[in-house]
């Protein structure tokens, strides 16, 4: 019935400019950067057509931190070449409602940076370690770049007030 996967170009400027979402909207998100992510659920959404964002931690890509059950900077360029969009998830997973503001910051904008450099590309979109947020972390979240975040929220429809409380 005219179901939609997101995210179509623009889904959220397109909420900016009239106010609410697209009808027929859906999204698939995967949190965390886990390699099972990368190794079972995108072959599936490759034969099906289907976008999906991965929303990643950023702390395993920096020299010396590694960790083989996260995706790596190569897996993440495969995720983008296969049109699977890429968004901060923090650099850490900490409870950015639960530490002091600087270090909120820091996890925030640092894995925005992290993933830019790491990809070459912009990134936009954020989701809240743990679904976790508050007035504090949604004013950090803006002024990181992000243009909306998700938490574990919902379901409803989303309008131009909730891109960052969705």
């Amino acid at each position: 019935r005219g179901l939609r996967l997101d995210p179509p170009p623009g889904t959220v400027e397109a909420s900016r400019r009239t106010a609410r979402e697209p009808d027929g909207v859906a999204a698939i998100t995967y949190d965390d950067g886990w390699r099972d992510a990368y190794e079972h659920a995108l072959p599936i959404l490759l034969e099906m057509g289907l976008p999906a964002t991965f929303f990643l931690t950023t702390a395993h890509l920096r020299p010396g931190r590694e960790e083989a059950r996260r995706l790596g900077r190569a897996e993440i360029l495969e995720l983008i070449s296969a049109a699977m969009t890429v968004g901060g998830h923090s650099r850490t997973h900490a409870d950015l409602t639960r530490i002091p503001e600087a270090r909120a910051r820091e996890e925030m904008a640092g894995c925005r940076q992290d993933l830019e450099q790491a990809t070459g590309r912009s990134v936009t979109l954020f989701a809240y370690p743990g679904g976790e947020f508050d007035r504090r972390v949604v004013e950090l979240t803006r002024e990181a770049g992000y243009e909306a975040a998700c938490s574990t929220l919902g379901p409803a429809r989303n309008d131009r007030a909730s891109h960052f409380l969705m």
